[in-house]
């Protein structure tokens, strides 16, 4: 297999597996649990690794495989138009969304209860209006979620129930009638209950989601954000005791269209940048904590976002921060659905409403 031979470096004990010595070795390099093979002698490493490592056993070395070796992992998508159930990494959600006065917010993954705007602290609700936007939720009344319901008008899954939205004469029933309805996300049309049933599901309790929120003034050359290309969802894991482990991870898993996800946007153009690509097999082709550098020169083009740009992507979507040409003040939100794997509370903002992560799904 053509590669690069790379020593190991570290003594290897018997008791480990050749899995956890991968994640190891791909830790240290940077690289996914794909590219490395380890071999012993002429051979590749095989359970059980004590065995492998016998008094007469050759030294350990370890091949680096290519980036092409992970490229059946990517799936290039094309971008939206129209067709009915093609699948997405990204899409505009919103554009020329005014953000609020800075007043140096810093929030992280705080949770709060989604369409309830009483559930964040007074200093956050300048955002509400953005929020709205990622889930449809009228007021803190109401904690619908966009359902994969498609709109009669637009065709788009953006349907919204509430006893709120009223329509006096749907104009896609032959009938006259009135009372609640469905709303339209994306072209606000008011869909009657007659065309468009309500789901029990929307009968289920409010669910807590996870609010960023940062401000503030960014050097020139630097990012505000996490720089380099990554998902959020799953590679290699940090673990207790030093260890790695190539994990799944969900950050607003995605069932279908809108039925999880991320949603982020910024007030300065060209910070951000996503690619319309979603990575399989997470756990085999990412480098810690997400990191795709190592597959960036198999990337096809990536789009660079606009100011006032709400995007809603996957937790497997690639995307990075990206340095600035200028030192400039930026305002940047991000709002993670429900499925979150693990909510790090060292890491994360702790909400003074009292709203804590779902231990039923976190």
């Amino acid at each position: 297999m053509a590669g690069r031979e790379v020593a190991l470096g570290r003594a290897v004990s018997g008791e480990e597996s050749v899995r956890d010595l991968k994640c190891q070795v791909a830790a240290a390099l940077g690289v996914c649990v794909k590219q490395i093979q380890i071999l012993a002698g002429s051979r590749e490493m095989e359970d059980p690794v004590a065995e492998a490592l016998g008094i007469s056993a050759p030294e350990p070395s370890v091949v680096l495989r290519s980036a092409e070796a992970c490229r059946e992992h990517l799936e290039v998508l094309r971008r939206y138009k129209g067709e009915q159930g093609q699948q997405r990494a990204w899409l505009t959600v919103e554009k020329d969304l005014t953000f609020p006065a800075p007043k140096g917010i810093n929030v992280n993954m705080m949770p709060f209860i989604m369409g309830d705007r009483l559930s964040i602290p007074e200093e956050l609700r300048g955002y509400w209006p953005i929020i709205e936007q990622c889930s449809g939720s009228d007021d803190n009344r109401s904690h619908n979620i966009p359902s994969s319901k498609k709109c009669p008008s637009c065709h788009r899954s953006r349907m919204v129930f509430s006893e709120e939205h009223i329509v006096e004469d749907c104009e896609f029933c032959p009938e006259a009638c009135g009372g609640p309805a469905w709303h339209c996300l994306h072209c606000h049309a008011k869909v009657c209950t007659t065309c468009c049933p309500p789901l029990k599901s929307h009968a289920q309790k409010p669910e807590v989601w996870y609010l960023t929120i940062q401000e503030g003034l960014v050097p020139k050359g630097t990012t505000q954000r996490r720089p380099g290309l990554h998902i959020d969802g799953g590679g290699l894991v940090l673990k207790e005791g030093g260890r790695w482990s190539a994990e799944w991870l969900n950050w607003g898993e995605v069932f279908e269209e809108f039925t999880g996800g991320i949603y982020m946007a910024s007030n300065v153009s060209n910070t951000c940048k996503v690619w319309n690509v979603r990575v399989k097999d997470q756990p085999e082709v990412c480098g810690p904590n997400g990191s795709l550098e190592h597959l960036r020169e198999i990337m096809p083009e990536g789009r660079l976002l606009e100011e006032g740009e709400l995007v809603w992507i996957t937790d497997t979507t690639p995307h990075e921060s990206v340095p600035l040409d200028e030192e400039v003040r930026r305002q940047f939100i991000r709002v993670v659905t429900k499925s979150v794997s693990v909510w790090y509370e060292q890491h994360s903002t702790k909400n003074p409403k009292g709203v804590v992560p779902d231990p039923a799904v976190t």
